[in-house]
């Protein structure tokens, strides 16, 4: 991201951006999946990394998982519930300098009707770029876990070695293109 003694705005792009998600299945392999729809803003300042803010915006809806029968499954008031609860929101609190340069950014994320707090690592920040539009861009990726258990989201049965269907953590990988108006 740019040098600024003052804080810039980017904006999600909804159409560059994705939040990716990996959790256990049978116990013997990753499951992933993503959502496709994510918005929100971020307020950068690289003079003073903690300054930073962000909010996002997930539709809880635009989740695939690359099967469609799996897809609606997921959608259902079994997993996610997403009638009930069509968006997922994350406003960080609070934002410091980890290992190696990347910045810790902790919010509330509220999901599937509930909120708690979580720490996502940002890193992998590219330099800002002009696209073919006159706007001006950065990379980032963030990544996190969160126990589905926590949320509230319980679905499981139980296999017959005894092991779990859905393991509880859930990774987290956010790949976001952000934009902002050249001055």
């Amino acid at each position: 991201m740019t040098a600024s003694s003052t804080s810039l705005t980017y904006t999600i792009d909804p159409v560059a951006s994705s939040v990716r998600f990996a959790i256990r299945h049978f116990m013997i392999a990753w499951s992933r999946g993503e959502f496709s729809e994510v918005n929100g803003t971020v307020n950068w300042n690289e003079a003073e990394p903690t300054q930073t803010q962000v909010t996002a915006v997930i539709n809880a809806d635009s989740i695939t998982t690359g099967h469609a029968q799996r897809d609606e499954h997921v959608k259902s008031p079994d997993i996610l519930d997403t009638t009930k609860y069509p968006v997922i929101n994350f406003t960080s609190s609070s934002a410091r300098m980890g290992l190696n340069d990347n910045i810790i950014v902790e919010g509330d994320l509220t999901f599937h009707g509930v909120t708690k707090r979580v720490q996502l690592t940002v890193h992998e920040t590219s330099s800002e770029v002009k696209d073919p539009w006159g706007n001006l861009r950065v990379g980032a990726t963030a990544t996190g876990q969160i126990k589905r258990s926590d949320f509230g989201v319980h679905f499981n049965s139980t296999l017959e070695n005894g092991g779990l269907v859905l393991g509880d953590d859930v990774e987290l990988t956010l790949d976001l293109q952000l934009i902002r108006k050249a001055e």
